[in-house]
């Protein structure tokens, strides 16, 4: 079980690099809150400019909104 959490460890430090902070999620988790783009697919937020849903393209470091929000 040491071994396995010891390497699910090293491979995780391998990809955080890409995802954002909380902080900075939060933050732009409220710019999209308060955009006109704002849709809701079966109940899953997503941006009709670009089509993707927000709380996977705002986890991702070096994403940006399609209209220059964040």
């Amino acid at each position: 079980m040491k071994k396995q959490i010891i390497e699910g460890s090293k491979e995780f430090l391998k990809i955080s690099h890409i995802f954002s902070s909380q902080e900075l999620r939060k933050k732009r988790l409220e710019l999209c809150e308060s955009c006109d783009m704002l849709g809701n697919v079966a109940s899953v937020l997503n941006c009709t400019s670009c089509g993707c849903f927000i709380k996977p393209k705002i986890a991702i470091k070096l994403q940006n909104c399609p209209i220059g929000k964040w």
